[in-house]
C-alpha cells in the first residue's frame, strides 16, 4: 500500500527534521555543522511537504471512488474522537 509507505517515509523525514533543527540551534557545535543541519532541515521539510501533498491528492486505494488518504485519515481520527467522547460519557 503506497499510502502506508508514504506515511512511514513521512515519519522518517520528521525525525530527520527534528534532529537537524536541534543541531542547527545548538550553539555548542561549529558553524559549518549548523549550516549543514540547516540545509538538511530544509530538505527534510521539502520531503515532508511533498509527501503530505501526495497523501492529500492520491486516493487511499486504487479506486477512482476512494477519497484521498488525508481525508480518510481525518475521518478515522474524527471517529476515534467521537468514540472517546461516548466512552467518556459512559464512565
Amino acid at each position: 500500500m503506497r499510502a502506508l509507505d508514504d506515511f512511514h517515509m513521512l515519519t522518517q523525514h520528521l525525525q530527520a527534521a527534528r534532529l537537524a533543527r536541534a543541531t542547527a540551534r545548538d550553539m555548542g557545535v561549529g558553524q559549518h555543522r549548523r549550516d549543514q543541519a540547516t540545509v538538511a532541515y530544509g530538505r527534510a521539510l521539502d520531503c515532508i511537504f511533498d509527501l503530505l501533498d501526495r497523501l492529500d491528492r492520491e486516493p487511499m486505494l486504487a479506486s477512482p471512488q476512494c477519497k484521498p488518504t488525508l481525508a480518510v485519515l481525518a475521518e478515522t481520527l474524527s471517529a476515534i474522537d467521537q468514540g472517546e467522547k461516548v466512552l467518556g460519557r459512559l464512565k
